[in-house]
């Protein structure tokens, strides 16, 4: 299977996110799985050989993340490289550049929700806005893009039931998955 990963957090950014995706592709290349990895641009100096990159400017309120704001070709590639799956990891531009390629080229998607965005939003938000006031947005925005993938993946049960119950996310499916560790 050719499993295409398209992430917000990729090297050389050292985060949860980053650590996963790294272990999930060791993972499923030892099953013998393909794997390409689709990220933000963190500059040639940082670039991977292998990895698909598009354009990005660092995010000034998280010190070593990489936005795609600009214009990007996630639909071409994916007609290009012909994933059985796209992998979402994360909600932020990377995760609407691939719910947008996958309803245009109709592969299916996963979305693996690592990162409880209420918790954080206040810290990373671009705009300033009282906390309550951005868990609000955050809710009403995540409500509608987990609702896209054909199925969410999350570490926990607890962090299912926050999504659920709290914030009224209603996916397709949802499944815990815990994140793998490399003992």
């Amino acid at each position: 299977m050719r499993v295409m990963i398209m992430t917000d957090s990729y090297l050389p950014t050292r985060d949860g996110v980053v650590t996963s995706v790294i272990s999930q592709r060791k993972f499923l290349e030892g099953m013998g799985h393909e794997v390409v990895i689709v990220a933000p641009d963190p500059g040639e100096e940082h670039r991977e050989e292998g990895v698909y990159y598009f354009r990005a400017r660092k995010f000034r309120t998280y010190e070593g993340y990489f936005v795609p704001v600009y214009y990007s070709r996630a639909t071409k590639l994916v007609r290009e490289l012909e994933p059985d799956v796209i992998h979402i990891r994360g909600v932020a531009l990377m995760a609407l550049k691939a719910l947008i390629a996958s309803r245009r080229t109709k592969v299916p998607t996963v979305l693996t929700y690592d990162t409880m965005v209420t918790d954080v939003i206040d810290r990373y938000s671009p705009v300033r806005l009282p906390k309550r006031m951005l868990v609000k947005l955050a809710g009403i925005y995540l409500r509608q893009e987990l609702k896209r993938p054909g199925c969410v993946i999350v570490p926990s049960d607890s962090t299912g039931r926050e999504l659920t119950e709290v914030l009224m996310v209603r996916p397709k499916a949802m499944e815990t998955v815990p994140t793998p560790v490399d003992t």
